[in-house]
């Protein structure tokens, strides 16, 4: 792609970016990530690559999070990878809401990865079994707000750590 994505959002590198890969799910903890980033310092932003996120508009507003919740139109297939990898991290915001959910190893997982971003991931069991053998980023459970603020500020906090994740 021409720009990557921090450079598509104005954003400098002292802004913390997370990235959640895909088109909205029912299956996703949209509403409960929102709340987690109210409770996180100003300079953290999650940006949503991939359509459907539309609904969450008055949540945004509401939350007055417009300035750091990013709504991005898809991009090509093929420019998913270079166009994520000046995030810092990426997120995954599955939960087991069915059987389907519980043993998913989705599209965004293998384009994070791809990408060399650590991860923030659900403890559903297929993907913890890759992200806890090869040590790539912290277990969230995105049905709590608190859980996720933990971990992003696990990782705002501790860049030496992250830079492993980014590694491995």
């Amino acid at each position: 792609p021409p720009r990557g994505l921090r450079d598509t959002l104005g954003l400098g590198v002292g802004e913390f970016l997370l990235v959640v890969v895909g088109h909205s799910k029912k299956g996703q903890a949209v509403p409960q990530m929102l709340e987690a980033i109210t409770h996180l310092p100003p300079r953290v932003h999650v940006a949503f690559l991939g359509g459907g996120y539309e609904p969450y508009r008055p949540h945004i507003r509401h939350r007055n999070l417009e300035h750091r919740i990013h709504l991005v139109s898809p991009v090509r297939p093929f420019e998913v990878v270079p166009f994520i990898e000046s995030a810092d991290a990426a997120m995954i915001l599955y939960y087991p809401r069915s059987a389907n959910y519980l043993n998913c190893l989705p599209n965004g997982f293998f384009q994070a990865l791809s990408a060399g971003l650590p991860l923030l991931y659900p403890e559903l069991p297929e993907i913890r079994k890759i992200a806890e053998r090869y040590q790539l980023g912290l277990p969230i459970d995105p049905l709590f707000p608190e859980s996720i603020r933990a971990a992003v500020m696990e990782f705002i906090q501790n860049p030496d750590r992250v830079s492993q994740y980014r590694k491995n």
